[in-house]
């Protein structure tokens, strides 16, 4: 079955030797996270960069999961509890650096909602062996809210305007006290699923953030091929094609009935966002 695909497109890019023997179309798609089609690819691109990246490049680091809420004054409305998280995050990070200065601050910040709405964020952060350093020991749960950096994170992001509600989780299996990627990063995956895609976030806003060398799949992207950046393709390219040209965002060889009357593919319908 051929994928209806984005139809909220910027323009097209092609290239004749990207795969021989033809001429390759991929339509430049939306990529907002609110988008039907767009939104589920960014999820699965996304835990695929990370599981790779980690894989490639933090096996070897140690990492804490952090937890921080809003104020109870930013509970009116999940907006307003999203603003608070972001004002906040922005002084934190900054402590956090002053606070870990001896190490190079690596982060993956994502955010989660509550049943009610509101949100509240997820950081992993490259400082367990600074949290291992305090020799504290954790017999329970509740003596991880116990710990002193679990102590500091609380009275930081109060001070800076947050939630008093904070934790800080060390990253590994509790009986061998090792950690693996696949486990470092699930600590993240399961909020890079269907809920994030279907949260209400304000336009233009990150719902992933990571520091420089972590990245995203965009900034890190390599391909193979020279690619054109057009509008659109005009019916004149394919019907004076010499070899088949091939939409590679929906697997369609394209042939006059994909131009759908019109003089130009895709039709305008994708660029408007009609069905």
């Amino acid at each position: 079955m051929v994928s209806d695909g984005c139809h909220r497109i910027k323009g097209v890019m092609f290239s004749d030797d990207y795969k021989m023997g033809y001429r390759t179309v991929v339509r430049l798609s939306c990529k907002m996270w609110a988008c039907p089609y767009c939104g589920p690819r960014n999820a699965v691109n996304w835990r695929a960069y990370l599981l790779d990246r980690f894989n490639k490049t933090f096996g070897h680091e140690e990492w804490c999961f952090y937890t921080i809420t809003a104020h109870k004054n930013a509970h009116v409305t999940p907006r307003l509890s999203l603003l608070n998280l972001q004002q906040v995050w922005g002084k934190l990070y900054h402590r956090l650096k002053r606070r870990f200065k001896n190490v190079d601050l690596q982060y993956l910040r994502v955010f989660e909602t509550h049943a009610s709405g509101r949100f509240h964020m997820h950081i992993l952060l490259n400082v367990g062996h600074a949290y291992d350093g305090h020799e504290f020991l954790i017999r329970s749960k509740l003596d991880e809210f116990r710990h002193p950096e679990c102590k500091w994170l609380r009275v930081a992001v109060s001070q800076l305007g947050g939630g008093w509600r904070c934790h800080i989780r060390r990253v590994w299996d509790d009986s061998a006290r090792t950690a693996n990627v696949g486990l470092v990063v699930g600590y993240v995956l399961k909020y890079i699923s269907k809920q994030m895609v279907d949260m209400d976030f304000p336009k233009h806003q990150r719902r992933i953030q990571t520091s420089r060398k972590i990245g995203s799949p965009a900034t890190n992207a390599s391909g193979r091929g020279t690619w054109i950046h057009a509008r659109e393709i005009p019916l004149s390219m394919v019907k004076g094609a010499k070899k088949p040209v091939v939409d590679m965002s929906t697997g369609e060889v394209l042939t006059e009935l994909s131009f759908e009357g019109e003089h130009y593919y895709p039709p305008l319908r994708y660029y408007r966002g009609e069905e």
